[in-house]
């Protein structure tokens, strides 16, 4: 069996590969290392679409697509080769690399050069602090696997271990949502929030000029 992927799918998991920026500790690394670790988080994003099935990753990383099926003597590339081994082992996944010339990766290229400008997120310890009085909050509705506050998240793309994409397709009622959205989805949230008759913390700039501003009180 042939893994068939939704275009959609596909756009949402390499916009997110690509305006995601790399955490401090990731940017200094190879660009092997990031290579390899983007199909990592490919192969876990996509586990349950993928299970059963034989997929091929095109990369324009000669190394990274010997590393992902031989392995590497560097240790931190074998961690890597082996998390994405063990992921498809498990899972019945046939995985295998294609090399193509990076003047075939165009649009690629040109999404790797997008910043999400609307991305942030507060601090541990604010959260902590909210968390301890109106908590425990049981979702993370606006969030991405490196930014999360909570176990279970909602993630604009596919991200690895999210309970679902795109926030507004869930029902927030049964749950504590922790809400920190794009300053543009900011009303939407509100909106959303009373609909589901949830109850949550919204976290919102002080930004009296705004539209949502008069919707909080």
């Amino acid at each position: 069996m042939q893994a068939i992927l939704q275009l959609q799918d596909l756009m949402k998991i390499l916009i997110w590969l690509c305006i995601n920026p790399w955490l401090p500790s990731e940017a200094s690394k190879s660009s092997t290392w990031r290579e390899i670790k983007a199909v990592e988080l490919c192969v876990l994003a996509f586990l349950e679409k993928l299970r059963g099935s034989t997929v091929t990753f095109d990369t324009d990383s000669q190394n990274g697509a010997s590393i992902i099926l031989k392995g590497s003597r560097i240790p931190e590339l074998q961690v890597l080769a082996l998390t994405i081994f063990n992921s498809c082992r498990k899972n019945k996944i046939d995985i295998y690399t294609v090399w193509i010339p990076r003047g075939q990766i165009v649009q690629a290229d040109y999404l790797s050069r997008i910043i999400d400008i609307d991305d942030w997120q507060t601090t541990v310890e604010f959260y902590s602090y909210l968390d301890s009085m109106w908590g425990p909050h049981s979702v993370d509705r606006f969030a991405n696997v490196d930014n999360r506050k909570t176990k279970r998240f909602n993630s604009l793309y596919w991200n690895p271990g999210a309970v679902g994409v795109d926030a507004f397709n869930s029902n927030w009622s049964s749950e504590v949502n922790w809400l920190v959205p794009p300053v543009l989805l900011a009303s939407r949230a509100m909106n959303h929030l009373v609909e589901c008759k949830a109850l949550g913390t919204l976290v919102v700039p002080k930004w009296p000029s705004v539209p949502f501003w008069p919707l909080i009180f």
